[in-house]
């Protein structure tokens, strides 16, 4: 685990410096879908993944929607244009931006989707 955090740290550092040494040829962008937001479901919605003890009378039923099944979610996409800082000591979370959102049903995430979504997003950055 050490050893893989050492070159995680170290391959994000020599990113940092190489998008600065060649600042001028060099768009840096970071790029992530977000968590699933159900939408909705005006009842209880369970995970599972933590079972907690619950109060409830000895004849009543503990029930609660599945986490998988609401009636619709949307899962944002979020892309950030870096400005290239001049020192490594900078912030490399500033500059442009975009969000979208997406049905999870009807838009899944994949790699043609996400490839548009950048050129989309590229258009948008560089339209001048």
């Amino acid at each position: 685990m050490l050893v893989d955090a050492y070159y995680c740290i170290a391959y994000w550092r020599y990113l940092r410096e190489f998008a600065i040494y060649y600042k001028r040829y060099t768009t840096l962008i970071y790029a992530n879908d977000k968590h699933k937001i159900p939408i909705g479901e005006l009842i209880a919605t369970s995970t599972g993944v933590r079972n907690k003890l619950t109060l409830a009378p000895l004849d009543g039923e503990i029930s609660a929607c599945d986490h998988d099944f609401n009636k619709l979610s949307l899962t944002p996409s979020v892309s950030l244009f870096v400005d290239i800082p001049n020192n490594i000591t900078e912030s490399f979370y500033q500059g442009q931006v975009y969000v979208s959102y997406k049905d999870t049903v009807f838009q899944p995430s994949c790699g043609l989707r996400h490839a548009t979504e950048l050129h989309t997003n590229y258009e948008k950055q560089f339209e001048n």
